[in-house]
């Protein structure tokens, strides 16, 4: 039954309640058919609504039988069918709940996350936020509970916390702890664009870009992809050449692709390397060299993360050596070496440069 979606108590008993007669079962989606109704496939279990007590309890008894018969038919019923989720299939998030979060059970008083706690409840924005990341990530002891994130994230952003703006975004943008919200997820990549945060920027650079939450739109992709890459947001700088560089008259900037591949070339981006190196190799924008096409695709075969990736690179170099004889060749690799050489020099104390390859 792994399988299958959670639902109601009441939408799962109906059908099954009358195979086994159980009349109890359906009392206990009469008394529960309201809230059933209104919101379907929550989270929280079903909940009863102005019913006398005894009604309840008359109720709960005679269920706790039924529920053991039925389930035990309804469970056999799958087995024998052999049903299977379709493959590729994805369940729609739920509905949004936003609870104000218990602490967790084993916190005690002294422990770091009943600080946090105590000084999010106190208004602490870092401390919301700081929650927030708890629960989106399972940190600190707690268990994985998007719905919780999103209500310390909101917490902390609607008073003005640009980390906390640019996360409730994320959340927005991949439907976690909330119904998928394109319109929301840019409303709030906003709010910390606005306090000159580079991600935000870059995200909204993406969604403009690929017109999620918004129309499509390659000009102001490029502002706001521009203003992070002037942070050195290498991400920012990649996505900035590549639409400079592309075959759209209305945006197409050879010089400004050359330049913001080249700034995140040097960083070590590896996709940054192999298109510069394509543009040299065509003579897109700048004379065209052979040795500068072998230096900047070879650095993108070092650089390169992804085996499926680098093995494209790999191919595309074997293409670009043919071209050369041997002492462009020798020179070509002189030079991927002593830029190697000088890399990780400058990098030896510090992690290397990287992206952020978040889905908006």
């Amino acid at each position: 039954m792994s399988g299958f979606r959670r639902v109601c108590l009441g939408r799962m008993w109906l059908p099954y309640s009358r195979q086994v007669g159980c009349f109890a079962a359906e009392t206990l989606v009469f008394l529960d058919s309201d809230r059933c109704h209104r919101n379907p496939c929550h989270n929280d279990p079903c909940r009863w609504h102005d019913v006398k007590q005894a009604r309840r309890v008359f109720g709960l008894l005679l269920v706790c039988v039924a529920w053991l018969v039925g389930l035990t038919l309804f469970t056999a019923g799958v087995e024998a069918a052999g049903f299977e989720q379709p493959k590729g299939s994805r369940a729609l998030p739920a509905a949004p709940q936003i609870l104000t979060p218990a602490q967790p059970e084993d916190a005690d008083e002294s422990s770091p996350l009943a600080q946090y706690q105590a000084a999010a409840e106190q208004g602490d924005l870092d401390a919301q936020f700081n929650l927030g990341v708890f629960y989106a990530n399972g940190l600190a002891g707690v268990v994985q509970d998007d719905a919780k994130a999103v209500y310390w994230y909101r917490l902390a952003a609607e008073q003005g916390h640009v980390l906390a703006q640019l996360n409730l975004g994320v959340m927005y943008a991949n439907g976690r702890g909330v119904l998928q919200n394109g319109l929301q997820a840019v409303e709030w990549y906003q709010k910390a664009a606005l306090q000159n945060n580079a991600e935000a920027k870059y995200n909204l650079g993406l969604l403009y870009e690929h017109g999620k939450g918004v129309a499509p739109n390659p000009k102001e992709a490029i502002r706001w992809y521009q203003q992070a890459a002037e942070q050195g947001y290498v991400a920012a700088q990649l996505n900035l050449g590549v639409l400079y560089a592309s075959d759209d008259d209305t945006i197409q900037d050879l010089e400004q692709a050359l330049h913001w591949l080249g700034q995140a070339a040097e960083l070590g981006e590896a996709n940054a390397q192999y298109n510069l190196g394509i543009l040299y190799a065509h003579g897109r924008g700048v004379e065209k060299s052979e040795v500068q096409a072998y230096q900047w695709v070879a650095l993108s075969v070092l650089h390169a993360s992804d085996p499926e990736q680098q093995a494209e690179f790999k191919r595309v170099l074997g293409l670009i050596e043919k071209r050369l004889d041997e002492p462009q060749r020798q020179a070509a690799q002189e030079a991927v070496n002593a830029w190697q050489k000088s890399f990780e020099q400058k990098n030896a104390s510090q992690p290397l440069p990287s992206t952020i390859n978040a889905e908006p």
